[in-house]
């Protein structure tokens, strides 16, 4: 499967997000095996909150470096998860990943329907096509289970450093810039291509902004996926960020991080290894 933006699914919207519940919960005895962690605990886990393609959940007695339960509808989230995870050695600046699963059989119901949706015939055209899906989990929506770290928001904490709002969204911006500017430069070795000079960012400008936001490790963390041809899409959002004390800005949400491999095909399937039951 090709893993470009054009694969991700529609969002999955709040009936959705109570689906995605449901099913990791049907999936709650395979989880617990799978992440040797008590089937009760899963069961009384607390909701923190939902987002575009899935839940998150934190789990009662667990310490705080794995007791969240990232449920995602979001096969690119999935497989930058296990990507960031596969290669072992993830800076200060991205969440820590313990372990990616796909929920298989457990997750699916009688009641559920394959997934159909709408898909652009070209990219601005008016045109649609109904398409079934056909990826993991086919020919229903896949669910992907990551246990990472519990991570504080962290825009109270920037606030309780002084640091203004401004000041916060000006500097995502210009990690954001530094994001896609640094991948543009990497791609084309420093030379022309089709969206003009390539060039180098300004590392005054992007030490600045970081240390005006505790965003030291952050930078490093950008750096580090572009590396390795990940690339951060989303960094204008400060609510897709956490905290971590003695860290300072890290990412949180994975999710628009896409992941030049795709590792899909590779990731532990729980609880039945067939979309079906």
């Amino acid at each position: 499967m090709s893993l470009t933006s054009e694969k991700r699914l529609p969002f999955i919207g709040t009936e959705g997000r109570k689906k995605v519940v449901e099913r990791a919960l049907a999936c709650a005895p395979n989880l617990a095996e799978a992440f040797r962690i008590p089937e009760a605990a899963i069961r009384a886990s607390q909701l923190l909150g939902c987002g575009n393609y899935g839940c998150t959940l934190l789990v009662p007695g667990l310490p705080r470096d794995r007791s969240v339960l990232k449920i995602t509808s979001d096969n690119l989230e999935g497989n930058a998860a296990a990507r960031i995870l596969e290669e072992g050695d993830a800076p200060a600046g991205i969440v820590k990943i313990h372990k990616v699963v796909r929920l298989g059989r457990c997750s699916i119901n009688s009641r559920m329907r394959p997934l159909e949706y709408k898909q652009a015939v070209a990219p601005f055209g008016g045109r649609t096509q109904t398409v079934r899906y056909m990826g993991p989990g086919a020919p229903y929506r896949p669910l992907w289970a990551l246990q990472r770290e519990e991570l504080d928001d962290a825009w109270p904490h920037l606030k309780a450093l002084g640091v203004k709002k401004i000041d916060v969204d000006n500097a995502t911006m210009v990690f954001s810039r530094f994001a896609r500017d640094l991948m543009m430069y990497n791609t084309s070795f420093g030379r022309p291509n089709r969206f003009g000079y390539a060039m180098k960012p300004d590392g005054d400008e992007i030490d600045a902004a970081a240390k005006l936001v505790h965003g030291e490790a952050l930078v490093e963390a950008i750096e580090w996926l572009i590396e390795r041809d990940m690339s951060w899409l989303d960094m204008r959002k400060v609510v897709n960020l956490g905290w971590r004390p003695g860290t300072g800005l890290v990412i949180r949400d994975v999710g628009a991080t896409e992941a030049g491999a795709n590792v899909l095909d590779d990731i532990e399937t729980v609880g039945g290894a067939r979309g079906r039951r």
